[in-house]
């Protein structure tokens, strides 16, 4: 048995959008570059999102709640967004619509 610090965050399935799947299809390097970034978020990694929304996922990984990172991409981002139980991983782009991270007030759709 191992000591944390922290509790971890664990990953049981990751979903991604049809435009994500589509590019990772045909692209290997943005396959492995996705895989990477799911990789950083399950470390703690928030890439580039709003003070609040980093502040949050802390809290989050620690009582429990949605993660959200963010990740820019080719004039576009991805989204990666771990739900509540931290079981399941969605992975979109940020133009798709359904994520707005426009300043520190962001709103998740």
């Amino acid at each position: 048995m191992t000591d944390r610090i922290l509790p971890g965050v664990g990953l049981e399935a990751v979903t991604a959008s049809p435009s994500v799947n589509r590019l990772a299809l045909m692209d290997e390097g943005f396959r492995r570059w996705v895989a990477s970034r799911v990789y950083r978020h399950l470390c703690c990694d928030w890439g580039v999102v709003p003070g609040v929304t980093a502040e949050q996922n802390f809290a989050s990984v620690v009582l429990g709640g949605p993660l959200v990172s963010r990740w820019p991409f080719d004039g576009d981002a991805l989204v990666i967004v771990h739900d509540s139980t931290h079981e399941r991983a969605s992975v979109v782009l940020e133009s798709e619509g359904r994520f707005d991270f426009s300043g520190p007030q962001h709103q998740e759709v």
